[in-house]
């Protein structure tokens, strides 16, 4: 990275208190060990719904994988909406995510988190999982920050002290000077005891709530004598042996023992000893410090501040002081880090995790990039039929109302023509579509019509398949509409989209594109490569494969079946939503009741295939029922009843004299075809 370079990175931390994801926009100027780092914008997110199975994870309550799997998924989401409301529209270089920690006793330590759903979500590069690369090689992966701190906080007149007043309180003391930190003695870092695991838990079981809202209880509170020197023990020991504090350091059981049920010490003097303790120990770990600089969640509650001023002779203040709140602090370490990583930097210190010459750490997730690749040469698409500027809308512009829909209604007359210039290629198509359609439907398998196309196209080949299941009765599954963009290009362009040749190969995965499926790609000027390289893939997949456009175009060798609707220049030039759009709907209008017509799912001209299932329905298969049987509207409910909803069932119950079992039997024999089912 070289020093002039600017990055915008994204950091995202949820402490061992699990009360909410801390994100911060950090801007990184320079590279390396010249990295500088400001803080632009921060925020916290709520948890909701995933605090409490986060905590039962922590707890280690038994979970299934799945749940644990659906939890992570659930949690990289929750990530990918934080960081977007952070950026506020703005894009970042990278996104740093630590996880949640719900296992830490190294050399085995677990952040859960799904990266690659937030990479794929936000289309940035994504790093995690810093602490691995560290506990491979036999290190403690904590605490993790202080090379982060070195950046963010080192001055050169004052030794300083950063004090996390997280989950587990951790200190970061920095020497006086600007050395490099690897210089002996420059950087140190520790974790010191249980903090906020210990206050939290004190609230949950004593005061009925999820915290001690700004230490309000604890300031109401009294040190009790002998809770203190228990806890002062229980602290002591977690400070020994220079190890990183995790599971099974929290302490709490020190809680069961005084309290005992509410017959003990009380829980606001219960807080106020577990803050007299913490700041103790924290005196002790940052002795020689010139000053205290505090951050965490635990820098909020007042009894604990008050502990730590009358415990050390530094000055203590925040991090804000430094232009980092104490929210984001740790967040804002986290994208420095990612930040060092992406150097090629190791970002933890043998003084610290134990561990010399530390490789590179993080897994990395570079998201699929979507974005057209720059072309060497732009294809010029002026000469397709449907780009073509029309002569007689050269004046569109100074026509009246009147003129503008006659001028419209006029060429929409080619519409018609270009239809019927079609007839034999679209009969051609229907027929080699229906034999696999009807055949596999004979098997129980799919052998489905799908549609692809972008832009109109695709959206045309989506509405006639989304009409087909209430119009015919038709399996969802049995016609399928997919479009370049998903169903966001519904709504919204997705012109982007349209120029990857390979961008259906996830769609056709996704729907399990079969050999006995065929393809119908709708392209207006027939050129679009997300359409072409479609059919391609299709082709390759053994589908049979076709080719709906509005424009003179050579038939590609993959493709069997070219279905040509020369519709001419538009009315406003290559705006191929009016006539190509037109011609395109009524042809897989054409396509869709043809192939339904030919499965047996009409009777003479009505839709029999229908099944009542609400009063709309219920009344067309009265009417339908009462035209075929000459029956009253009565009557034709009565057997429709009988039929259990069923038009085709009652048709053949009334016209062969059967009940319901034999007309279901001899439907089913006949494929579905009434007028089969009735020669039986």
């Amino acid at each position: 990275m070289t020093a002039g370079a600017t990055r915008l990175v994204v950091g995202c931390m949820t402490g061992t208190s699990i009360d909410g994801l801390d994100s911060a926009l950090v801007r990184i100027d320079g590279g390396g060990l010249s990295t500088r780092a400001t803080v632009e914008r921060a925020n916290t997110t709520p948890l909701d719904d995933l605090a409490a199975p986060l905590r039962a994870l922590a707890d280690q309550a038994p979970m299934s994988a799945g749940a644990i799997a659906d939890i992570a998924r659930r949690f990289a989401l929750l990530h990918a909406r934080a960081v977007r409301d952070l950026l506020a529209g703005r894009r970042a270089d990278l996104v740093v995510v630590h996880g949640q920690t719900v296992f830490h006793a190294p050399p085995v330590s677990w952040q859960l988190v799904n990266a690659p759903v937030i990479a794929a979500e936000l289309g940035v590069p994504v790093v995690s999982d810093l602490r691995a690369a560290d506990l491979a090689r036999g290190g403690q992966g904590a605490p993790i920050t202080p090379l982060a701190d070195w950046v963010l906080f080192r001055d050169e007149a004052e030794t300083r002290a950063v004090v996390n007043l997280g989950g587990f309180c951790n200190v970061t003391l920095l020497a006086a000077g600007d050395g490099p930190p690897t210089e002996p003695g420059r950087v140190r870092g520790m974790d010191v005891c249980a903090c906020n695991q210990l206050l939290d838990t004190v609230a949950r079981r004593t005061l009925g709530a999820p915290f001690d809202q700004d230490g309000a209880a604890a300031c109401g509170g009294s040190v009790n004598d002998e809770a203190l020197d228990d806890l002062r023990a229980v602290l002591l020991v977690q400070a020994t042996g220079g190890r990183s504090l995790g599971t099974g350091d929290e302490a709490v059981s020190w809680i069961g023992r005084h309290w005992r049920g509410g017959a003990g010490v009380s829980g606001p003097d219960l807080a106020a000893t577990a803050c007299e303790a913490i700041a103790e120990r924290i005196a002790s770990a940052v002795s020689g410090a010139d000053r205290l600089l505090l951050a965490g969640g635990g820098a909020r509650n007042r009894a604990l501040a008050r502990a730590i001023h009358g415990c050390c002779s530094a000055f203590v203040e925040t991090t804000e002081r430094c232009g980092v709140g104490i929210g984001a602090r740790e967040a804002a370490c986290m994208a420095v880090l990612g930040a060092l990583c992406q150097d090629r930097l190791p970002i933890t210190l043998p003084a610290v995790t134990g561990v010399a010459n530390a490789p590179v750490a993080g897994v990395w997730v570079e998201p699929y990039d979507r974005t057209p690749r720059p072309r060497t040469r732009l294809p010029d698409r002026g000469r397709i039929d449907t780009e073509q500027r029309n002569p007689r809308s050269a004046r569109l512009h100074e026509l009246d109302a009147a003129g503008i829909v006659r001028l419209m209604q006029r060429e929409d007359r080619a519409v018609l023509r270009a239809l019927a210039s079609a007839r034999g290629a679209l009969t051609r198509f229907i027929r080699a579509a229906a034999e696999r359609f009807d055949a596999a439907a004979a098997e129980g398998e799919p052998g489905r019509l799908v549609y692809i196309g972008a832009g109109t196209s695709g959206r045309l080949g989506v509405l006639d398949a989304s009409e087909a299941p209430p119009t015919f009765a038709v399996s969802p599954g049995r016609i399928v509409g997919v479009i370049a963009g998903g169903e966001g290009a519904l709504r919204r362009s997705s012109e982007g989209r349209e120029d990857e040749p390979d961008g259906a190969a996830a769609e056709f995965d996704a729907i399990g594109l079969d050999p006995r499926d065929t393809v119908l790609g709708i392209a207006a000027g027939g050129t679009t490569p997300y359409v072409i390289g479609g059919l391609r893939l299709a082709a390759r997949r053994g589908c049979l494969t076709a080719l709906l456009t509005c424009a003179r175009v050579r038939r590609p060798a993959w493709v069997r079946h070219l279905i040509v609707l020369p519709t001419g220049p538009e009315v406003l030039t290559g705006s191929t939503r009016l006539k190509a759009g037109t011609a395109t709907k009524m042809a897989l209008n054409t396509i869709s009741t043809a192939l339904m017509v030919l499965s047996g799912r009409v009777h003479g001209n009505l839709m029999v295939d229908l099944r009542a299932t609400n009063d709309k329905l219920r009344d067309r298969a009265a009417r339908i029922i009462a035209a075929e049987c000459r029956l009253t509207r009565a009557a034709s409910l009565r057997l429709l009843d009988r039929a259990e909803g069923s038009v085709k069932a009652a048709l053949v119950m009334h016209h062969a004299g059967v009940d319901l079992a034999e007309a279901r039997a001899r439907l089913a024999l006949a494929r579905g075809r009434v007028a089969d089912a009735l020669r039986e």
